[in-house]
Parts: C-alpha cells; structure tokens; sequence
C-alpha cells in the first residue's frame, strides 16, 4: 500500500506546479486521481487541486457534473420500477437513509404512500393475537426473545406494547445445569 502511495505523490508530482498545467492536464489529473468524484469530495481529498481548478475558472470544466434524475417527468408507474431496481425490500427508513433524493421526490410529490411499501407498525395495528403468532412462527419461529428483539426491534416492541410477550414469544424451557454439565 505505501509503493501505491508513493507512485501517486511522484505522479502528482508531474503537473506541478499548477500555473503549468494546461486544460488537459487538469482533466487527466483529475482522470487519474479522482475519477467518479464529484465537486465535494474532491474539494476534501485534494483541496489544493480544487482551489487550483477554482482560482482558474476551471471547475466545471475539469470535473464533470454528476448525472441527475430527472424525478420531475417520472410517473408513479416509472417510480414503482425504480424502487424496485434500487430499493426492492427495504424499508421507508433505509430508503431516506440513502439520501438520493429520491425519498425527497416521493415526499415533495406526494407519492410515498403509493410507492414505498406500508410501514410495518399500521400494518401491526390492527393485528389480534393468533396473527402475532403466525407471523413470529413464519418469521422467527425456535428463536429467543432476546434473538427476535435484535432482528426485529419494532416487532418485539409492538408486542411488548401490547402486553402479548408471554403469548406470542415463549419463554424457553430454562437448561438443567446439572445434566448440560455431565455432557
């Protein structure tokens, strides 16, 4: 990893000074070391190349302007797909989370409710008792409770809520110490 570091100081080393560099060694510098980047991160990486680039007027012309979506002339059919390409199975949370703007866009539209999948807790809502157990036996049937409150806290807390632990989450036989020690 060192060799890779050095390799890049004496490449780097190449352009400079900047006042020498032309157009295109800008754009290859950038293609060498920053490929991908955007304005941002590339200001955080390589501060001094980006000033450089600023002070010559030659920020956007080196480093390319990222590819936006155009969310604006997307129909909800259009976001349905999309959220199945990127998204398929997560939930509301872990799509804000990604922070694309694409949750944004849903949110700005209006379109959240019928694109994203229902959150869990207004589907448990309505839930009885032998509903809770079917979906703790689908989902986490033979696990602890402490198991089933790491992998699932919202489920674990909804039943807690609703004062149906002792019903839908068993308590595991405790272990006999004295025959778990013999073998």
């Amino acid at each position: 990893m060192g060799l890779n570091v050095l390799l890049d100081a004496i490449e780097k080393q190449k352009c400079l000074p900047w006042h020498a560099c032309s157009l295109a060694d800008f754009r290859n510098y950038y293609t060498m070391f920053h490929e991908g980047r955007n304005k941002i991160q590339v200001s955080k990486i390589d501060s001094e190349f980006y000033q450089t680039l600023g002070g010559k007027g030659l920020v956007d012309k080196v480093i390319p302007r990222p590819k936006y979506r155009h969310w604006m002339h997307m129909k909800i059919k259009d976001f349905r797909e999309y959220y199945k390409k990127y998204y398929n199975g997560m939930s509301r949370r872990e799509v804000e989370r990604r922070g694309d703007g694409f949750y944004q866009t849903l949110l700005v539209r209006g379109l959240v409710d019928k694109v994203l999948p229902k959150p869990r807790y207004k589907y448990w809502k309505n839930m009885g008792l032998d509903e809770f157990k079917e979906y703790y036996q689908e989902h986490y049937g033979g696990m602890s409770r402490r198991e089933v409150r790491r992998k699932d806290p919202s489920f674990y807390r909804i039943v807690h809520k609703k004062r149906l632990l002792d019903e839908v989450l068993p308590k595991l036989k405790p272990i006999n110490q004295k025959s778990y020690l013999k073998n």
